[in-house]
């Protein structure tokens, strides 16, 4: 089924200007209402992968031999020795971990919405002649993501607001559709279910103290030398993640199952809520509850309240959502050499805190164990977290020429470093990595424009442009350094 996504952003913003004698005031509000309403179930039809896992030779496998996984029905070995009920859908490895097999979820359209408020009050002020100040104060309230008719969950792994793990659903006509496998298994695995909506629409917490200074300045140090410098502190909480994750689709509004086998000697099965095996009628052994492709999803009903939750995914945002910023701050000088040439120096600098991350939910968090937080429930549903940071610095230079004589020319030179622990696309939690990643930019650009002075007629140009970019490091040092 293709997705289907609508949106819309009701805006209401005012500005206002004032002069007074030396100063300069601004000030002004903002205030958005963004509403997206997607259909865009994960597996609207159901799938059904055959990797070759029980048709490959151990440890030796191509992804070759697929086709007859597809036609071997788990069934009682026909040798001594054999291994019983080898076949079926499989995932993509020998040890059959890390890699589902059958996937299936129902439809569901889910109406989100967030909000956002927005105000700034500025102040440029001539303090001297030489001296020009610039002073500023903005505050931004960034709302998390809630759906209009109360059909989303949040699922809390860790940390608030019990400091458990937390299953929370609003109240409202869906919350009540529970299935008693789904609760027996929420028990089980140790997760606390509240239906409530004491924490908001959201089902966190937003950052109300998002209030950032900003400091500018402009100083005439000779009648040849300038300097300038400027610091502000910038927040972001609309960050473009796309439609993943999406609490919308966590149970019982929006559901899908991911089943694996547990190892390449057997096969996966379908259960009942009660844990016996789930009989159907078709090859492959059903009295074990053996997977096939002929009994399809006939063990796995649709309906919230017969929901049998083994392999059900969990969706969550980070409860306490901290609102991503960042610090940015630059000091430059300036310096006329001639009438119409000058050189320019600066240091520029931008220090990003909790950027926005997807580690994912119920993972394998050691190197040393295999054993999953929540045994029941998918491994690897999607997570986000504020928990990333970054940190860049550089050195930019410029030499440039106002046209005269003929001539005008722009070089310019810039040296920076860039580090990270929020790389995009790593599925990985950075506290898991223990490690942040550094890359040095170096490069040179220059433009050279020549109008000859006897030729200026004809209109004759000369024009020398170069780029040069040299990716001079990358390395991974302990975090912290």
């Amino acid at each position: 089924m293709p997705s289907d996504e609508v949106s819309s952003t009701i805006q209401v913003t005012d500005d206002l200007t004032k002069i007074y004698g030396k100063h300069t005031f601004k000030l002004g509000i903002e205030v958005q209402h963004v509403k997206f309403s997607t259909l865009q179930p994960p597996w609207s039809r159901g799938e059904f992968d055959f990797s070759g896992l029980y048709t490959e030779i151990p440890g030796v496998g191509g992804g070759n031999t697929g086709r007859a996984q597809f036609l071997l029905a788990p069934a009682l070995a026909s040798v001594p020795g054999g291994i019983n009920y080898v076949g079926g859908p499989s995932g993509g490895s020998d040890d059959g971990l890390g890699h589902n097999g059958i996937f299936i979820s129902n439809i569901s359209l889910t109406d989100n919405g967030k909000n956002y408020y927005g105000g700034y009050v500025n102040d440029d002020v001539k303090v001297t002649r030489n001296l020009t100040v610039n002073l500023g104060l903005r505050y931004d309230f960034f709302g998390l993501v809630y759906e209009h008719h109360s059909n989303q969950a949040n699922f809390v792994p860790a940390g608030p607001p019990i400091n458990a793990p937390l299953y929370i659903i609003p109240q409202g006509a869906n919350a009540g559709n529970l299935s008693p496998s789904f609760l027996s298994l929420l028990a089980k695995d140790g997760i606390t279910l509240d239906t409530t909506n004491r924490y908001g629409k959201g089902l966190g917490k937003s950052q109300t103290t998002n209030f950032s200074p900003r400091l500018g300045l402009a100083y005439q140090v000779t009648p040849k030398l300038v300097a300038r410098a400027g610091f502000g502190l910038f927040y972001n909480g609309f960050e473009n993640r796309g439609f993943s994750p999406n609490i919308g689709e966590n149970y019982p509004f929006q559901f899908n199952f991911q089943f694996q086998p547990p190892d390449a000697a057997h096969p996966i099965t379908f259960t009942n809520a009660d844990g016996t095996p789930c009989t159907t009628a078709g090859p492959g052994g059903s009295a074990t509850g053996n997977a096939t492709f002929e009994t399809g999803f006939s063990c796995t009903p649709l309906s919230p309240l017969l929901v049998n939750a083994s392999g059900l995914a969990l969706r969550g945002i980070q409860f306490d959502y901290i609102t991503p910023y960042s610090m940015s701050g630059n000091l430059t000088l300036q310096y006329q050499l001639t009438s119409s040439m000058s050189v320019q120096a600066g240091y520029v600098t931008s220090l990003a805190r909790h950027l926005e991350v997807f580690p994912g939910s119920n993972t394998i968090t050691s190197l040393t164990s295999s054993a999953l937080p929540f045994p029941d429930f998918g491994q690897n549903a999607s997570y986000a977290a504020t928990e990333g940071n970054s940190a860049y610095h550089g050195l930019q230079t410029k030499v440039e020429k106002r046209f005269a004589g003929g001539l005008n020319f722009l070089a310019t030179y810039t040296w920076s470093k860039v580090r990270t622990d929020a790389p995009q696309g790593l599925p990985t939690r950075p506290s898991v990595l223990g490690a942040s990643f550094g890359a040095l930019l170096s490069k040179v650009a220059s433009r050279l424009l020549f109008l000859a002075p006897r030729a200026r007629s004809q209109a004759q140009v000369a024009m020398i442009s170069s780029w040069v970019t040299r990716n001079s490091d990358c390395t991974q040092t302990p975090r912290g350094n």
